[in-house]
């Protein structure tokens, strides 16, 4: 049986809540106000990009809709191409998230570690040009701890400041070469507006890669961004080993209402369980 994410995340969220928005009044108009604002960003996402999240409310009211759909597709992934076992056999795993934000993709594999019966240790590089995204991590690992999804010994992260679509913020891209698993989670539809840049990055990162390596993959499913990833992975010597596009849903919506109600109820939504996405897992040949 899994720790129950849903509720990982809800005892996330409460903590953060309390900490921005409990003290003042008009609080939960304030949040209707930026998930409409986010969702609308989103939206124009192909043109615009994504958000910068440089206050800390958004980056709340991001992790209330985006985290639990991102890390069970990771999750899915992982468990779903059967291409993750033999990694995390080993007693020791290293994971880099590539613009992995407050961490979804890292709450996907220690899902997929907890339902395995896995008893590696993780060390995780979640790499973004936003490092305050570490604050939202905290709050996540903490519940993610005490509802016995880890040890506090196995589980070690770091959070490294890069902005992926700029190429003079680039480092020499070795810590893909000691990676196990690499994940890349929405992140190319926020960046390919900037032009060939961002897929000169997959490249270079794939390329540096390890054999045997394992990449994950998820993103909406527009084939400009599918033919971005196919490209690089291809180019660097990637071979697809699993593969899922079209309509998911993240799992069972009541499962997430039961642990999200109080702020359904506020805010009169919940969070995004459903999308039109593709999901690709390669290994590094």
């Amino acid at each position: 049986m899994h720790f129950p994410l849903p509720h990982v995340v809800a005892d996330a969220l409460h903590a953060d809540y309390q900490r921005f928005w409990s003290s003042f009044e008009g609080s939960d108009r304030a949040v209707v106000a930026r998930l409409e604002a986010l969702r609308a960003t989103y939206k124009s996402v192909m043109t615009y990009g994504g958000a910068p999240f440089v206050e800390p409310e958004d980056r709340f009211v991001y992790c209330y809709q985006y985290v639990l759909s991102h890390a069970v597709w990771v999750f899915a992934a992982l468990h779903q191409s059967g291409a993750a076992q033999s990694i995390f056999e080993k007693p020791r795993v290293r994971v880099t998230a590539l613009g992995g934000g407050p961490g979804s993709d890292l709450l996907g594999v220690l899902q997929y570690r907890h339902v395995t019966g896995s008893r590696a240790r993780l060390a995780c590089e979640v790499v973004d040009r936003c490092d305050a995204w570490a604050r939202n991590w905290r709050s996540f690992e903490r519940s993610v701890i005490a509802q016995g999804g880890v040890s506090r010994e196995a589980l070690r992260v770091d959070y490294v400041r890069q902005d992926l679509g700029s190429p003079a913020d680039w480092d020499d891209f070795e810590r893909f070469a000691a990676s196990d698993v690499v994940t890349v989670s929405f992140l190319v539809s926020e960046l390919m507006h900037q032009g060939p840049g961002p897929s000169e990055y997959l490249r270079r990162a794939f390329g540096k890669t390890r054999p045997g390596t394992l990449v994950v993959v998820n993103d909406a499913n527009h084939p400009v961004y599918r033919e971005a990833v196919s490209r690089a992975a291809a180019a660097a010597g990637l071979e697809r080993a699993w593969s899922k596009e079209g309509r998911t849903s993240a799992l069972d919506p009541k499962e997430a209402h039961d642990a999200l109600w109080r702020y359904n109820e506020r805010w009169g939504t919940m969070p995004k369980l459903t999308g039109k996405n593709f999901s690709h897992v390669y290994i590094k040949a």
